[in-house]
């Protein structure tokens, strides 16, 4: 068994995917759970993306030169891009002393495992989960709203 199995067995063990299901239907209220192996970071993540609309400023693209503070008008043009949530919780497999709970946009946190009973281990992530749910409410819009409004706004400038 490699070592991405083992840390996703641990997760697994802990309810990982379960609770990434919770934030998922509660709280954004939309995404996809998908496994996380990356090099160095093996679990899960949760993931929403949607195109928005983003001002591309001529100058900008044609050498990053910077507008005057006193400049009336900026010439560009509107571009989609993609807006992206994402909440990774994952073991660190080149040091795996902790699960890291990375939210995009979000706080990051790690919850240490070493010498941690899994009651320990289960109390901390509840509270890493926790406060990412708190941040995410205060300053996001679920999944649905904010899709709706780049949507909206996508048709408002016609791009």
């Amino acid at each position: 068994m490699s070592e991405a199995e083992l840390a996703r067995r641990l997760l697994d063990e802990l309810g990982v995917p379960e609770r990434l299901e919770q934030v998922r239907d509660f709280v954004w209220r939309g995404g996809e759970i998908q496994t996380l192996d990356r090099a160095a970071l093996a679990g899960y993540m949760l993931v929403a993306r949607w195109e928005h609309p983003v001002f591309a400023a001529e100058r900008a693209v044609a050498g990053g030169a910077l507008v005057a503070a006193g400049a009336s008008m900026v010439d560009g043009r509107w571009v989609r891009a993609v807006r992206e949530y994402r909440l990774e919780v994952g073991v660190d497999l080149t040091a795996p002393v902790g699960i890291l709970v990375d939210g995009r946009p979000g706080p990051r946190s790690v919850v240490p495992l070493l010498k941690r009973s899994e009651e320990q281990v289960q109390a901390a992530l509840n509270q890493a989960l926790e406060g990412y749910t708190e941040a995410f409410l205060d300053h996001q819009a679920p999944v649905p709203e904010a899709v709706a409004a780049d949507q909206a706004r996508l048709r408002q400038l016609r791009v």
